[in-house]
């Protein structure tokens, strides 16, 4: 599968303010990573996100605006973003879970009592970001929880040459999380998965 997060420039542990984000052109296109500053995703993989049960919990696109992809599992997902007109796999996880809304709301319940939620806040302030914006929506901002062992996830972006992540993918959308059903893109993948030797 595919799915996209915004792009980040802190290996998504915080957020990186708004460059490399895309840039709305109102009145056709209005990102919320421009407008408001920052992305939801941009925490998925902050060591902060590690609950008592052993899961990381994150944020995608795709599941909040679709509630039919809540409450399943997702096996091989590959995660895009573009970055300067181009789009390439920033990280891979082995084995994805979205949450219920239910879910998503208890997890983020515990992020508001060990103090996660007041850290994220601050991270907002120190880019620049909309903190209005941050207090009206982060409530609905944890919908995916992965296992953070090697062997389930690798982070891609920065530690391997832009040129073996980059792939054709510029039409895909934040909305959706896709099979790969493209032949070329196919290729690509399987040839990400041999040069990382998974």
């Amino acid at each position: 599968y595919l799915a996209k997060m915004t792009f980040n420039n802190n290996q998504w542990v915080t957020p990186s303010g708004r460059f490399g984000k895309l840039v709305s052109n109102p009145p056709h296109s209005f990102f919320y990573e421009c407008d408001n500053g920052f992305g939801w995703e941009e925490w998925n993989f902050s060591p902060n996100r590690i609950l008592e049960d052993g899961y990381s919990y994150g944020f995608i696109q795709a599941v909040h605006n679709n509630d039919s992809l809540r409450a399943r599992t997702y096996n091989d997902v590959f995660f895009f973003t573009n970055f300067n007109g181009a789009t390439y796999i920033i990280a891979y996880i082995k084995k994805l879970e979205t949450l219920s809304i239910l879910n998503g709301s208890a997890a983020n319940t515990c992020f508001q009592a060990n103090g996660h939620i007041n850290t994220m806040r601050r991270n907002i302030g120190t880019i620049g970001g909309d903190i209005n914006t941050f207090n009206n929506d982060f409530n609905y901002c944890i919908n995916v929880k992965f296992d953070i062992s090697d062997n389930n996830i690798k982070i891609l972006w920065g530690n391997y040459p832009n040129v073996d992540l980059k792939i054709n993918a510029t039409n895909k959308s934040f909305k959706d999380i896709f099979d790969i059903t493209n032949t070329l893109l196919e290729k690509k993948i399987n040839k990400i998965r041999t040069v990382l030797g998974f």
